[in-house]
């Protein structure tokens, strides 16, 4: 998955768990945008922002969707069904145990997997 400015991550199977109509519907719904802000490799699924409050706005989004942001794990913050990914910043806003990524290529896949071929905008 290709990352730039901000990016909001959501894997594939929250989705089509938990938003409603699942994965199919979620991009019907959001089929302006795919391409352009939105993109997925089957995979994970990134919807991007410029700055922090957009960002902070389609957390909200997918949150009002039944997708829970964050969690408290061991006493730590963390993303639980979606990452917020700052490739300005350094990566990950808090942590991600289930995201890996690489900055120098800017891409990210889920921890676990191949990194595959780099899906994106470019």
């Amino acid at each position: 998955m290709r990352l730039e400015f901000i990016d909001v991550l959501v894997p594939v199977h929250v989705i089509e768990e938990k938003y409603p109509g699942g994965f199919a519907q979620c991009l019907a719904d959001h089929r302006p945008l795919i391409g352009r802000r939105m993109w997925h490799d089957g995979r994970l699924l990134r919807d991007g922002a410029l700055d922090p409050a957009s960002a902070r706005a389609l957390v909200e989004g997918w949150q009002a969707l039944g997708i829970e942001p964050l969690q408290w794990v061991n006493k730590r913050l963390s993303w639980k069904d979606v990452c917020v990914v700052d490739t300005t910043a350094g990566g990950p806003t808090v942590v991600c145990d289930w995201l890996e990524w690489d900055p120098k290529r800017r891409v990210a896949w889920l921890r676990g997997d191949t990194r595959g071929e780099a899906v994106g905008r470019w």
